[in-house]
């Protein structure tokens, strides 16, 4: 109540009076692992609250900024729990070195999904992978370990301060399953090994998933590293009957794993046939199918690559203001429920007409020329990525 009365700033379109307080005050205390962990979760508290009270009250740009503001939040709080870990791990082992440069290596963490793509909705967990520069180890500390060690142990914390569930709650849930080999894969990689792995080995899937990718600390040589390789899975030409079939393979995954035979309640607009989900989905087979034309600076946003794409396609014109109204629809349906819908009158006929909309595009760019292939009917088996020469 105090912080109410005497700190909250609502007028403020942004919550960087917020983090900014929050490094105030820590500057000022002993940095141990149960006050960063309590003070990380008083900060989502008050960030949450002045997220609420702006998307109640500016509904122009409530929903712009909900996204641009949840995005942030983690965005900040992955950089304080990274510094740190890498301190706390550091106080044991000293410094990691690289092989190569013999110089202090750092964690990369790079945003996956919503993260990368700057879109987190007030429900929404974080996708993350952990990358470090250089193979190596540790020195100047109590004990010695390698690089990979070092960071995996900075990773595992980094992963307690954010996820961890205590009286005040957690901050975000974490997803680490996008990294290289999934869960069987270790939790952190070398950027070499990231590369080659993307460039190389990696799967469609993956591919997709890289669409927003976005790095979030390390070095800005580093970060533009990481970026680098998003740009080339983007840019390099691929073999265009092969995405075909692995896109579909996708589709047709998602689709036997049922997860879209949930009821049809009128506010379920994420996971139905021509939803959310399909819609994002087809913008990153899009993105994939045409990278090479991508130009130098295009934002990877799902609002700018609609635009992008239907500039190229006008069919895909109506897809532009129909992505903007899903999104609408799930965030107000999630934050007050599905009643909202017949309080504001939006009809289960106008929800259809989107989704079949959406439903009929996802069908022409997908499952035709798939069909046309022969791929009536794709066996569930993922192959590796061909590049076309």
């Amino acid at each position: 109540m105090e912080w109410l009365e005497t700190e909250a700033q609502f007028k403020a379109s942004t919550i960087d009076y917020i983090t900014a307080a929050h490094e105030r005050s820590a500057a000022t205390l002993q940095s141990t692992e149960a006050t960063l962990t309590s003070s990380l979760r008083v900060l989502r508290q008050r960030a949450m609250l002045h997220i609420l009270w702006r998307s109640f009250t500016q509904r122009a740009s409530g929903l712009d900024e909900t996204l641009v503001a949840m995005s942030d939040l983690a965005d900040f709080v992955i950089r304080e729990a990274v510094r740190f870990a890498e301190a706390q791990v550091g106080a044991r082992f000293g410094e990691p070195v690289g092989e190569e440069s013999k110089t202090r290596q750092r964690l990369i963490v790079v945003g996956m999904g919503k993260l990368g793509g700057r879109e987190l909705n007030l429900s929404s967990d974080i996708d993350i992978i952990f990358v470090y520069d250089e193979p190596g180890v540790t020195e100047g500390g109590r004990s010695s370990t390698s690089n990979q060690e070092f960071f995996t142990r900075v990773a595992q914390l980094v992963i307690k301060l954010i996820d961890s569930v205590t009286h005040e709650g957690r901050v975000f849930r974490v997803d680490t399953r996008l990294r290289p080999s999934g869960r069987s894969g270790p939790p952190t990689i070398s950027l070499a090994s990231f590369e080659s792995h993307h460039l190389q080995g990696a799967k469609t899937w993956e591919h997709l998933a890289q669409v927003p990718m976005r790095p979030l600390s390390g070095s800005p040589a580093l970060q533009d590293r990481v970026r680098g390789v998003r740009d080339a899975i983007l840019r390099r030409p691929r073999d265009p009957d092969q995405l075909t079939a692995d896109a579909y393979r996708m589709l047709l995954r998602l689709r036997d794993q049922r997860i879209y035979d949930r009821p049809d309640e009128q506010g379920e607009v994420k996971l139905r046939p021509g939803g959310l989900m399909e819609l994002e989905y087809l913008l990153a087979v899009l993105t994939l199918r045409h990278g090479a034309r991508l130009p130098l600076d295009q934002s990877l946003v799902h609002d700018d690559l609609i635009v992008l794409w239907a500039a190229e396609d006008p069919s895909l014109q109506p897809l532009v203001a129909d992505l903007r109204r899903l999104r609408d629809w799930f965030f107000a349906g999630r934050l007050l429920g599905p009643h909202w819908f017949e309080q504001q009158g939006v009809t289960p006929a106008e929800i259809s007409a989107l989704t079949e909309r959406v439903r009929t595009q996802v069908q022409t760019h997908i499952d035709d020329p798939a069909q046309a292939l022969g791929y009536d009917w794709v066996e569930y088996q993922e192959q590796p990525v061909k590049w076309q020469n």
